[in-house]
C-alpha cells in the first residue's frame, strides 16, 4: 500500500512538472514564431503587389531560415542521413536498393528529414 501511494504521488508530481514545463515553454516558442507570422503576412502582401518571382522566392527563403532558427533555438536538430550507415533508431527504411556505389546498410536517399528535439527523437528520417 505504501508503494502504491508513492507511485501515485510520483505520478501527480510528474504531471504537475510536465504541465508547468509546457506552460513555460509554449509561450516562448510562440513568441519566436510570431515574428515569422508577421513576415509571412508581409510576404503575402508583397507577393500580391508584384510579379517579380525572384523577390518572392528570396522572401520565402528568408522566412524559412527565420522559422528554422526559431525552432533550433528551442532544441530542434535535423537528421539528414544521406550517405550515413542505417540506424533503425534514427532512420526508417522505405525500401532497399542494390548499389555498387554504396556499402551495405548505407542510406542512399532521404525522402523525409528526421528531427530531434533536445536530443530526443521527434521523427525518424
Amino acid at each position: 500500500n505504501v508503494g502504491q501511494v508513492q507511485l501515485e504521488n510520483y505520478t501527480k508530481r510528474s504531471k504537475k512538472e510536465f504541465d508547468h514545463f509546457t506552460q513555460v515553454s509554449a509561450p516562448k516558442l510562440v513568441k519566436h514564431l510570431l515574428a515569422v507570422l508577421d513576415n509571412l503576412e508581409r510576404a503575402l502582401s508583397s507577393a500580391e503587389a508584384t510579379d517579380d518571382k525572384g523577390k518572392i522566392i528570396e522572401g520565402v527563403k528568408l522566412i524559412y531560415h527565420q522559422f528554422k532558427e526559431a525552432l533550433e533555438k528551442e532544441g530542434l536538430k535535423t537528421i539528414d542521413p544521406a550517405g550515413d550507415r542505417f540506424d533503425p533508431y534514427f532512420h526508417e527504411a522505405i525500401m532497399q536498393v542494390e548499389s555498387d556505389e554504396h556499402e551495405d546498410n548505407t542510406v542512399v536517399e532521404v525522402f523525409q528529414k528526421g528531427y530531434l528535439i533536445n536530443d530526443h527523437l521527434l521523427r525518424p528520417a
